[in-house]
């Protein structure tokens, strides 16, 4: 391969590939490259420049758009371009692209207002709906969005029980003005069935980049693109076909503008139940601490559960959910309360091996702790059908004296990546399982993850001290890749859908989130891993009673473990077929399928 196969340009490996050391100047096959993409990018502008009723230039939309594919164009007809030249013009080429899909949304209120007939009971529509990456969450002025396009069809693909979202911006038209706006959808209809309205919502893109807020309306902003998100749960008992719908957005007595949407369900669902156990502190004290302005004692079942059900329905389990809500006495714990939490996240899909039985500090107050904790994960073996976890040590935390050999090995320390080697926390010494950053248990060099080679050390000691090891994320300070940092600034949403992909490449079987969290208009403070926003109560300082906002980091998470779901069921197939080849295997695929995801009968239609 020569020297010039890295360059991005017009040429082909074929066409000189055994060359090496130089860059030959292919003017006659660039050049035919070259004029075959321009036009593509001129019929592509005429099309929608008619289509939109040929107006006038758009600033920050159309205006210098025709001129620069013209003077490309100027470039491409030069006698003899050199070498650099051409890589230049691969690149504006990709450039006027980008354009081209911006254009075409800005032009998308003109589109619909001259297909759609005006007159006194219909008024044309001064909005366009446009589709946008989720790996890009803002949408403000001063970012513009670079991955907008205007589909006829939003077309989106899940299986049974899958989540999936449409990361959706609202270009307003030149005549749009401040206004609140309705935000609606259909029911999506197929052969076989109907997905009610109920598994479809909306939510807006608050002013952090990454808070979504769940609504039904949009003030409309005329100074610039506002983003919004768009989620369908697909039911586990949805039969497989495809379903059609439409999301409309509009005022309440005038006409709509509206995106179809057609929704392919597959013919598998995801296990309710998630096969990576990801771990969550969601500490009851924390929240009650930010969400009620201080107050201690923590939050009551009914204040929990909001919390809870948000991260259950992300496939992530709350650590504390049962260990906050057992009343812990000297005598006999009682667990009643906590065995109705238990109830409640059955039904989401909890995952048991994920949570604790108690809390260090919890078990510092006991007169015998292990004692109390050995009660506690013999209730919690009747109902969950699995052993918990006795406890989970952070940084710091104070661990009671007197707990048996075999409750220390089944606990967990999380120890901070900084900490030096043979500098460890008395919790270290003693749990039998260590939750370090992944770059730590991966041993992966500093070249490659962008943390220092002494933090990999911990590694070591692990070894040394005959510790078991699982991954640990925090909001900052883990591997570049995998970190799910809170600073708007420094956070990429691929972060968070790649853990997912992580996990199932380094056959990952737990992993435990922890952090800060983030309340809207205050400091972050520990609770929910920063994977949720609480909201703050009115100005005279009551609290608000209102549900936690999700992030798009945690919508992002979710997706990256429902491909950890696609990726675990592959293997399972692929290991039942290892010594099937040929024709046999389509349908050994299938008949095999069946018996990784058993049904519960026929697929029927969703009321």
């Amino acid at each position: 391969m020569s020297w010039a196969d890295c360059i991005g340009s017009f040429h082909e490996v074929h066409q000189y590939g055994h060359l090496v050391g130089f860059r030959p100047n292919y003017v006659a096959g660039y050049r035919k490259y070259a004029v075959r993409e321009i036009d593509r990018l001129q019929q592509r502008w005429e099309k929608m420049y008619y289509e939109a009723g040929c107006p006038a230039a758009i600033p920050n939309g159309t205006e210098g758009l025709p001129e620069a594919i013209a003077a490309l164009r100027k470039r491409v007809e030069a006698e003899k371009p050199s070498f650099d030249e051409w890589v230049g013009m691969g690149k504006e080429i990709k450039r006027l692209d980008t354009w081209l899909n911006r254009a075409r949304a800005v032009l998308a209120p003109l589109v619909l207002q001259k297909e759609r007939e005006s007159g006194n009971d219909r008024v044309a529509p001064q909005w366009g709906l446009a589709l946008a990456s989720p790996m890009e969450p803002a949408c403000s002025k001063d970012r513009p969005v670079q991955t907008l396009v205007v589909p006829k069809v939003a077309r989106i693909t899940a299986a049974r029980g899958e989540s999936e979202p449409l990361h959706i911006v609202v270009i307003p038209g030149e005549k749009a003005y401040p206004d609140l706006l309705e935000l609606s959808h259909s029911p999506l209809r197929g052969s076989q069935g109907t997905i009610p309205c109920a598994n479809m919502r909306w939510y807006r893109l608050g002013g952090q980049c990454d808070l979504l807020q769940r609504t039904n309306v949009l003030r409309v902003d005329p100074g610039g693109p506002m983003g919004l998100w768009w989620v369908v749960d697909v039911p586990d008992n949805a039969a497989p076909g495809v379903y059609r719908g439409e999301l409309r957005i509009g005022y309440w007595d005038h006409a709509c503008s509206s995106l179809p949407v057609e929704l392919t369900v597959r013919d598998f669902a995801l296990p309710r139940q998630p096969s990576l156990a990801v771990s969550v502190g969601l500490d009851s004290a924390q929240v009650a601490h930010v969400w009620y302005h201080d107050r201690t004692g923590g939050l009551n079942a009914r204040e929990y559960w909001p919390f809870a059900e948000e991260l259950l329905r992300h496939r992530l389990t709350p650590r504390e959910l049962l260990a906050d809500f057992t009343r812990w006495t000297d005598d006999a714990p009682d667990f009643s309360a906590a065995e109705e939490m238990l109830t409640r996240a059955e039904l989401e899909g909890v995952r048991p091996d994920a949570l604790i039985a108690a809390r260090p500090d919890q078990l510092v107050a006991m007169a015998q702790p292990a004692r109390s904790l050995a009660q506690a994960l013999r209730h919690w073996r009747r109902p969950t059908g699995t052993d918990l976890l006795p406890t989970y040590a952070r940084p710091g935390d104070r661990l009671p004296e007197g707990l048996l050999p075999w409750q220390l090995e089944r606990s967990i320390a999380s120890l901070d990546d900084a900490t030096p080697t043979g500098v460890l926390s008395p919790a270290a010494e003693m749990l039998g399982t260590w939750a370090l950053c992944p770059a730590a248990v991966t041993r992966l060099s500093e070249h490659y993850s962008g943390v220092p080679l002494d933090r990999t050390d911990l590694a070591d000691a692990a070894a040394m001290h005959e510790k078991n090891l699982v991954w640990r994320l925090t909001q900052a300070g883990d591997v570049e890749s995998v970190s799910l940092r809170t600073a708007a600034d420094d956070y990429r949403p691929i972060e968070a859908r790649m853990l997912g992909w992580l996990a199932y490449d380094y056959r990952v079987k737990r992993v435990f989130l922890e952090g800060s969290g983030t309340s809207a208009g205050v400091e972050a403070r520990p609770a929910a891993s920063g994977l949720l926003y609480y909201v703050e109560g009115s100005a005279r300082g009551t609290p608000a009673i209102v549900p936690p906002a999700p992030s798009v980091r945690l919508e992002l998470l979710r997706e990256g473990l429902e491909d950890y779901e696609y990726l675990h069921m592959l293997s399972q197939l692929q290991r039942r077929l290892r010594n099937i080849h040929g024709a046999q295997k389509y349908t050994r695929l299938y008949r095999e399928n069946s018996v990784v995801q058993p049904r519960s009968g026929a697929p029927h239609a969703v009321a």
